[in-house]
């Protein structure tokens, strides 16, 4: 057997690979990967994110401390896309961070030049699957 043909399916593993669970697309694995496909597909992000969706929202009238109104919003009433294409940012004046959180990822998107602040959790349950969503933009 061809070594390529040996190797494929741990190349194929290492990437965010689509399963069907429970009849819908599933993707696991590397979480790269899924971010760049769940940026860029529609049907993706519609099936990876949580019915419903919870949505903090920065209250700007509060006084003093930050306070937040919280959204609960179902997947039915989710204005797609949640989130730009990730690897389009430039052009969009937005830069991204990646860091662990509640074992799963935290991804920040912050405005370069203006008070944009939004960060989307995702756990991998076994679906990667957008949870919440944080909007602190002014």
């Amino acid at each position: 057997m061809p070594l390529l043909t040996r190797s494929l399916p741990f190349v194929l593993a290492s990437l965010a690979s689509p399963v069907f669970a429970e009849g819908k697309l599933c993707l696991t694995g590397d979480f790269d990967a899924f971010l760049a496909r769940f940026g860029h597909e529609i049907t993706v992000q519609e099936a990876a994110t949580a019915d419903p969706l919870i949505i903090d929202v920065i209250d700007p009238t509060a006084e003093a401390e930050p306070y937040y109104n919280r959204i609960t919003e179902p997947l039915s009433e989710v204005l797609w896309p949640v989130i730009p294409d990730t690897t389009s940012l430039d052009g969009r004046g937005l830069e991204m961070q990646i860091s662990d959180h509640e074992g799963g990822k935290a991804v920040l998107l912050r405005g370069m030049n203006n008070g944009e602040r939004t960060t989307y959790y995702f756990s991998e349950q076994p679906c990667w699957t957008l949870t919440g969503i944080l909007d602190e933009s002014m």
